[in-house]
This record gives C-alpha cells, sequence and structure tokens, in this order.
C-alpha cells in the first residue's frame, strides 16, 4: 500500500515540473509582403524594443533574413511591442505600420508587414 502511494505521488510531481516548463518559447513570425502580395525572401527584418532605440539605430534583435516563404523567424523573444523595420533592396516599409501589438508569451506570434518602393 505504501509502494502505492509513493508511486503516485510520484507521478503527480512529476506532471507539476513538466507543466510548470514552457514548451514552446514565444516565437514571432514575420512574413514580407510586397503590396501585389508577393513574398520577399531574402529581406532584412529588424525588431526595436521601441522608437528612441529605433531612432537610435540600436537594435533589439536582427537583422534575420526571410526565408523563401518570405517569413523571418523571431526565437525566445519578449512580449513587446516591437518597431519592426524590414528591407529588400528598393523596398522598404517606411509607409506602413511599422508596430506590432503586445505578444502572447508561449505562443507563436504572427505578424504580415508590406513592404513598397
Amino acid at each position: 500500500m505504501g509502494y502505492k502511494i509513493k508511486q503516485t505521488f510520484g507521478f503527480f510531481i512529476l506532471v507539476f515540473l513538466i507543466s510548470s516548463f514552457q514548451l514552446i518559447k514565444t516565437q514571432l513570425r514575420i512574413t514580407v509582403l510586397d503590396d501585389l502580395g508577393n513574398i520577399h525572401a531574402g529581406a532584412s527584418v529588424t525588431l526595436f524594443e521601441s522608437k528612441e532605440n529605433f531612432d537610435k539605430d540600436k537594435p533589439y534583435m536582427g537583422p534575420n533574413k526571410t526565408n523563401q516563404k518570405g517569413q523571418a523567424i523571431f526565437m525566445n523573444i519578449g512580449k513587446g511591442p516591437f518597431v519592426l523595420e524590414v528591407e529588400h533592396g528598393e523596398y522598404n516599409n517606411d509607409f506602413g505600420g511599422q508596430w506590432t501589438d503586445t505578444l502572447e508569451e508561449g505562443k507563436i506570434n504572427k505578424v504580415n508587414v508590406v513592404i513598397s518602393k
């Protein structure tokens, strides 16, 4: 009888320890598109914690390059919000929305950014 109690107690401790670890770290996946909806592989994406850091060119993360799907992925990221700077040749996001919303912790957050000439 004592063995069953210890075994059950050990199981609950193990479940508690596993559930206390965050399985998915907070991520941000930014898809870069032009104003016609075409993806831009190889675009440079940089995150800034504030407008002041953006003005002083003090990045929080990046620059990261977009992959073949036009996505730049940032792992183990804070909750933001973040200022985004995206550049690809003559294209950039200077005239579009430059802020993310506050990110959901422990989730994969997704944002589309439109760049233009």
